[in-house]
């Protein structure tokens, strides 16, 4: 018994901490301190970017898409454009926009070229797709899904951040 009474005087409030009797001020908000660690947060606005101009689309990637370093970088939806061999054995070539790219799709299960390949035209010159990867810097996208061939009404002028 005289344990039970110890913990339960032990966990109440004590005096400084209770507010004095017929006291309604309103207690302090309490402030949530930012996330601490290496990576600096990706810039909250704008969510989209279009891709041109270049030297402002990497920018936003930079600022926006993460480092080379594997980790939580933000999720991004990119149109992007393949090339492939003439027998659609192999990719040859991606861009986005202008800017050339390289396209990291070990994170997939069935590898990009064979999802690409289902949906190229034979003897077309490129196929434009969107992607959701993370831009690892230096022209490089871990790519994490293929979204399906850019519609022929659809822009596909612009990267964003894909909602989590």
């Amino acid at each position: 018994m005289a344990l039970i009474l110890a913990v339960s005087a032990c966990s109440g409030a004590k005096r400084s901490d209770a507010p004095p009797a017929g006291d309604t001020t309103p207690a302090p908000a309490t402030i949530d301190a930012p996330p601490t660690g290496g990576a600096a947060m990706p810039d909250p606005t704008p969510t989209t970017q279009p891709l041109a101009p270049q030297a402002a689309l990497v920018a936003w990637l930079d600022r926006n898409g993460g480092t080379p370093d594997l980790g939580a970088a933000p999720v991004l939806k990119l149109p992007v454009t393949i090339t492939m061999d003439a027998d659609r054995l192999g990719i040859t070539g991606a861009t986005l926009g202008d800017l050339a790219v390289t396209l990291d799709d070990s994170a997939l299960g069935i590898a990009l070229r064979d999802r690409v390949r289902q949906k190229y035209v034979a003897g077309a010159p490129s196929l434009r797709v969107w992607i959701e990867g993370r831009w690892r810097g230096a022209g490089a996208i871990q790519v994490t899904r293929f979204a399906g061939v850019i519609a022929a009404d659809d822009a596909g002028d612009h990267v964003s951040i894909v909602p989590q």
